[in-house]
């Protein structure tokens, strides 16, 4: 039987922390444009709008939804025993996670509000430093069904999840530090640059070194 969740200090500082931005649209929401610029490419233009009605309700669902969501995850999943043995590690994330939307959706609030932001150094840096966290910790992720990488061999296997995530943890710090570098960099070069070091150390990687790991363990006879 699943225990039953559990509500405490953390939970009500990532409420709190969810909710400033939400109180800041809300107070400023006669200010705002009706169309609000909401996407941006990696040169830090506009290439996406939502009515000011919509990214309110989104932003509700990112600032106080996810780290709720995440909440109840860890009680309904079938490995949920599991999160114990890494639980000051899935909260970092939680914190992490809830710090970085919040971010995001105060920025963008502030950029409609006619602010001067260089939103790709904005994105760059932000991703960047929220990889390098979650990358220094990976190694300790342990086995489940919704944090981590999840390839047909990461599941099928926790000898194979393990190596694996202790293997690719390095390699999304890097990516990290990639990221802080692109932030500094000319839009399409950024592009490029990130987009195949991630393509590389979030993709390819984990999928390719699981399956060697769970290959040579069924070799073993493992």
């Amino acid at each position: 039987m699943k225990s039953k969740i559990k509500w405490g200090w953390r939970d009500l500082l990532l409420a709190v922390i969810g909710l400033l931005p939400i109180v800041y649209f809300a107070l400023v929401y006669g200010s705002l444009p009706d169309s609000m610029a909401t996407h941006f490419g990696l040169g830090g233009d506009a290439n996406g709008w939502e009515s000011k009605g919509t990214f309110l309700g989104v932003s509700v669902l990112l600032t106080l939804g996810v780290p709720l969501f995440m909440k109840v995850t860890r009680r309904i999943d079938p490995r949920s025993e599991n999160y114990d043995k890494f639980d000051h590690v899935y909260e970092i994330f939680r914190m992490a996670m809830t710090l970085f939307l919040s971010a995001v959706v105060t920025v963008v609030v502030f950029y409609n509000l006619g602010y001067d932001f260089n939103m790709q150094m904005f994105a760059m840096i932000g991703l960047g430093l929220f990889l390098i966290l979650t990358g220094n910790y990976m190694g300790q992720v342990r086995y489940n069904y919704f944090v981590g990488i999840k390839t047909p061999w990461t599941l099928a296997n926790e000898d194979v999840w393990k190596r694996t995530h202790r293997a690719n943890g390095p390699l999304i710090v890097i990516t990290g530090l990639v990221a802080l570098v692109c932030a500094f960099l000319p839009g399409d070069v950024a592009a490029w640059v990130f987009g195949v070091v991630f393509a590389g150390s979030m993709l390819v990687f984990p999928f390719l070194y699981s399956y060697l790991a769970w290959k040579k363990l069924m070799t073993e006879g493992k």
